[in-house]
């Protein structure tokens, strides 16, 4: 009999895109600049008020520049090297001592982070993890992160994510300046910031 069995409510799950945790175009922009001082303004790599596409790779023109943005996110320690979002530490500390809350992480290769050769293919996802590992509370991050070329396959009751997706239903888009630019038509109405 069901009689006098409590109903268990499974945690809600919070799938939430690693992307919007580092400061990856500020890191990759800023180093840029530094190997390029002189012919900055004439490498057609636009200052990030001005970007207007998710995409770093579609802002910015010619197979050259293109070429050294690559070259500088594929160099091994770079994902090391960045910088926490400000106040993103905090809320995914606030997020996993809910019980309520069944929070993961997501590393997919649809973000512009594709690797040169098949070689080198998991470098970038190792770096990523063992960043999360240093920055957002420990070993624990080595199994709760989900990776996954295409994120829309995987289920969950949020995603917060840095791009939009097929998935509005479950979609809150990170406030972003790519995303802030976009029109209201564009986005679903759900966003959120981790300083809120």
């Amino acid at each position: 009999s069901m009689e006098g069995e409590k109903i268990v409510t499974p945690p809600t799950l919070i799938l939430i895109d690693i992307y919007t945790l580092f400061e990856f175009d500020e890191q990759l922009w800023n180093t840029f600049h530094k190997l390029n001082p002189s012919k900055h303004n004439a490498a057609g790599v636009p200052p990030l008020p001005t970007r207007t596409d998710f995409d770093l790779m579609r802002d910015v023109p010619g197979a050259k520049n293109k070429a050294k943005l690559a070259a500088i996110y594929n160099t091994p320690g770079f994902f090391k090297s960045l910088e926490p979002k400000p106040f993103s530490q905090v809320s995914i500390q606030w997020m996993l001592n809910s019980p309520l809350l069944d929070v993961r992480v997501l590393i997919s290769h649809t973000m512009p982070v594709i690797p040169p050769s098949e070689s080198d293919t998991f470098f970038p996802v190792t770096e990523q993890i063992d960043w999360l590992v240093a920055h957002f509370g420990g070993a624990r991050w080595r199994e709760k992160t989900i990776i996954a070329i295409d994120p829309t396959l995987i289920v969950a009751d949020f995603y917060i994510s840095s791009e939009l997706s097929p998935e509005h239903h479950i979609t809150r888009i990170f406030e972003k300046k790519t995303n802030r630019r976009r029109s209201p038509a564009q986005i679903p109405p759900h966003r959120v910031s981790w300083k809120h």
